[in-house]
């Protein structure tokens, strides 16, 4: 059975408004307001009520820790619903630190309040607290992030994911460093000169260590030879950065690992091939065997003989030359004419007895010079004297 109660009424304060600034009781009341203060509080069958201010707060139970890579939770159960009931907590480490909290929550996170978690173990301590009555002290189970100490609950931090791969012929291993990871979380805070050391182990073959991982590198890789093709490969990993340990984790590799000849030894012969038999076309194309004859067709074509340049030439040059003896034996014909002429005439002359001085001055027959060109002609006078 639960019942909410009105408790108090804050009077003190008003009482102290009114006597100080002399206000009216109404007005007081109006202006400042009446403050209350509830609690519910839970009745058992056949108790009374109001409850007795020493009744018993029930202890918490179930305290547990939640540990991993980013921090440290503390969860517990309480059988009280009630908003009033309150818990605080203490932490204690094997040193003799000592940390306290307070949360109306059933879970606390106290990644903050570890000290010196890389190497020290806690124990956590919790009660309920009501009606300014204290239950009785619930403890956890020890815990601590070193491997080497002694404690009920060993945290791990979680091995980063692995990334598988093939590279010269080898199966190459790669990860996040985990001091890079989880640099500001509680088990690695603080830690500026650790390393990381691991090993791993291929199935089938004894673990290899790997190479120690910096904590300035950003990555961790290390390689391991396979020797058997079996199409599947798979790696188991583990371990610390000082005394902190890492969980084991295992990876796997599906794929081929034997070496082909590249494509291009391939590739290029039969791209040269190609552009031959495109560069190249058939020298001759065979018309396909008929088993029936076929008729013939025979067309006659009259194709007219043309002269060449060096026959042209010749039959220019020997025309040019019949011209050229045409025209001199004209021109010797009408020097014959023309001398036969000349004697005949001086004969006439000589037969007249017409005789003068030793030059006759008379004009001969007009003489052709050229073909077209005449010009009047001169001679001296011939007398002819018998033997």
């Amino acid at each position: 059975m639960r019942i909410q109660v009105c408790l108090t009424f804050t009077i003190f304060t008003l009482i102290q408004k009114i006597s100080t600034e002399e206000l009216d009781p109404l007005e007081a009341v109006v202006r400042f307001g009446l403050r209350a203060s509830y609690q519910t509080i839970e009745i058992s069958p056949g108790e009374t009520f109001p409850p007795s201010a020493g009744r018993q707060v029930s202890t918490p139970t179930n305290v547990s820790i939640d540990c991993d890579n980013y921090g440290v939770v503390v969860r517990w159960l309480h059988p009280d619903p009630s908003p009033q009931v309150r818990f605080h907590g203490a932490i204690k480490a094997a040193s003799e630190y000592r940390k306290s909290f307070k949360t109306a929550d059933r879970w606390h996170n106290i990644s903050d309040l570890l000290f010196q978690s890389s190497y020290n173990r806690y124990v956590v301590f919790v009660k309920a607290v009501a009606n300014g009555t204290e239950s009785p002290l619930a403890n956890s189970e020890t815990f601590t992030f070193n491997s080497f100490a002694s404690a009920t609950i060993k945290c791990f931090l979680d091995f980063p994911e692995v990334h598988l791969f093939l590279e010269d012929e080898e199966l190459r291993i790669e990860f996040t460093n985990p001091l890079h990871l989880y640099r500001e979380t509680p088990a690695l805070r603080n830690l500026t000169n650790e390393t990381l050391n691991y090993s791993f182990q291929l199935e089938g073959q004894p673990p290899s260590k790997g190479p120690v991982c910096e904590n300035w590198v950003k990555d961790c890789s290390a390689g391991v030879k396979l020797s058997n093709h079996t199409g599947r490969y798979c790696i188991s990993l583990e371990g610390n950065i000082g005394q902190r340990p890492l969980k084991p984790r295992r990876s796997c590799y599906t794929g081929d690992i034997r070496k082909y000849p590249p494509i291009t030894v391939y590739l290029y012969p039969l791209l040269g091939v190609a552009a031959t038999l495109l560069k190249f076309k058939p020298l001759q194309q065979s018309s396909p065997l008929m088993l029936e004859p076929e008729d013939p067709v025979y067309e006659m074509l009259l194709v007219p003989r043309e002269l060449e340049p060096k026959e042209t030439i010749t039959y220019l040059e020997k025309m040019e030359d019949e011209e050229r003896t045409t025209a001199d034996k004209d021109q010797r014909s009408n020097v014959s004419e023309m001398t036969s002429t000349s004697e005949e005439t001086e004969l006439e002359d000589e037969s007249s007895g017409d005789l003068g001085d030793g030059y006759n001055c008379e004009k001969w027959p007009k003489m052709e010079m050229s073909p077209g060109d005449l010009v009047d002609a001169y001679g001296t006078h011939r007398t002819l004297v018998d033997p």
